[in-house]
C-alpha cells in the first residue's frame, strides 16, 4: 500500500491565481488486481468558471494501436464511439498490451457523491476515457469554495466481467467520502 498528494496551483496570463488543485492518491497491491483511489479536490482562489468541454478530470490513455485492437465500454453496457457524453457509473479500456500474457482492463469508478454523478463520459477514438462533468455544460466555484471528486481506478492484468467490475463499484460507492 502506499499513499502520496500532489499540490498544483494554476495563474491565469498575468499570474494571479486562480485554482489550487489537490490529488490524494492511494495505491493497494490485491495480488490479482490494484486499486487507485484519488480524491480530486479544485478550490477556487478567485470565482471561476469550468466551461462546457468534453475533457477534464482523471484521464486514462492506453497504449492503443488499431492493428492491434481493443474496447472502451460503460456500467451501461455501452461500446467504443456510442458511449461518448453518456452518463455511467464507471467505464472500461480492455485491451492486449505488449508484454503482457493476456488483455489488460483499466476501469475509472465515479462514486455517488460526485457532482453530475452517474457522470457523462468522454470516450475518444484511441480508447481514451475520462470521467467528464464539464461535458454536461459549464460549472462554476466561488471565491474560496472548493469541491471535491471522488474516483477508483481499478487495474487487472487479464479481463474481468462487468459483474466484477461492478462488484468493485458497489464497494467504493457504499464507502463514505470525507
Amino acid at each position: 500500500r502506499a499513499e502520496w498528494t500532489v499540490a498544483s496551483e494554476y495563474r491565469d496570463k498575468t499570474a494571479s491565481p486562480l485554482l489550487e488543485e489537490t490529488q490524494e492518491w492511494s495505491f493497494a497491491d490485491l495480488g490479482d488486481r490494484y486499486v487507485l483511489d484519488l480524491a480530486l479536490t479544485f478550490r477556487a482562489l478567485t470565482d471561476v468558471t469550468f466551461g462546457r468541454y468534453d475533457y477534464g478530470g482523471l484521464f486514462i490513455r492506453m497504449p492503443f494501436r488499431p492493428e492491434v485492437g481493443g474496447r472502451a465500454y460503460t456500467s451501461e453496457g455501452l461500446e467504443g464511439p456510442v458511449a461518448e457524453a453518456t452518463r455511467a457509473r464507471w467505464a472500461a479500456v480492455q485491451m492486449p498490451i505488449e508484454g503482457a500474457d493476456d488483455e489488460v482492463v483499466v476501469a475509472i469508478m465515479d462514486h455517488p457523491e460526485n457532482r453530475e454523478h452517474p457522470v457523462p463520459w468522454r470516450v475518444d477514438n484511441e480508447l481514451g476515457i475520462v470521467p467528464s462533468v464539464s461535458i454536461a455544460g459549464p460549472w462554476r466555484l466561488a471565491d474560496g469554495e472548493a469541491e471535491t471528486f471522488h474516483y477508483r481506478v481499478l487495474v487487472s492484468a487479464h479481463p474481468l466481467e462487468d459483474a466484477e467490475i461492478d462488484s468493485v463499484w458497489r464497494d467504493f460507492a457504499q464507502e463514505g467520502v470525507s
